[in-house]
């Protein structure tokens, strides 16, 4: 599972707890959080949980595949739509599931990634 955007990583600690076989990987831009929750991750044995300090709209990021994705409203919509595009890259080959959550990337996906609106309804 990659988190795009996942500020302090609290959904390694709930993955930790309640599914501790997912790998879980965030994403973050402020290295002082990423800092943080691999700390925490440390202190309770999340052994699959890391978060890496990456800027998402850097033109050398490359999204690794997943089996989910969650994305948020974590920048421009610019930026938004250029992950929804590596996300889609990566569904030509491979079935993932997208988690999207904020106005944004909701009116991203409906509008222009119908292949996801179509799959999961928005909830």
């Amino acid at each position: 599972m990659i988190d795009l955007g996942a500020g302090y990583g609290r959904l390694g600690l709930v993955l930790k707890w309640f599914y501790p076989e997912i790998k879980f990987c965030g994403f973050e831009l402020v290295n002082e959080r990423v800092n943080e929750g691999n700390r925490i991750y440390a202190l309770n044995d999340c052994l699959n949980a890391q978060l890496i300090q990456k800027n998402l709209t850097s033109e050398d990021f490359v999204l690794p595949e997943a089996d989910v994705y969650l994305i948020y409203d974590y920048d421009e919509i610019s930026h938004i739509r250029k992950t929804l595009q590596q996300i889609e890259k990566i569904a030509d080959h491979k079935r993932l599931k997208v988690i999207g959550r904020g106005q944004g990337t909701r009116s991203l996906i409906e509008n222009e990634h119908p292949w996801l609106s179509q799959v999961y309804p928005v909830i």
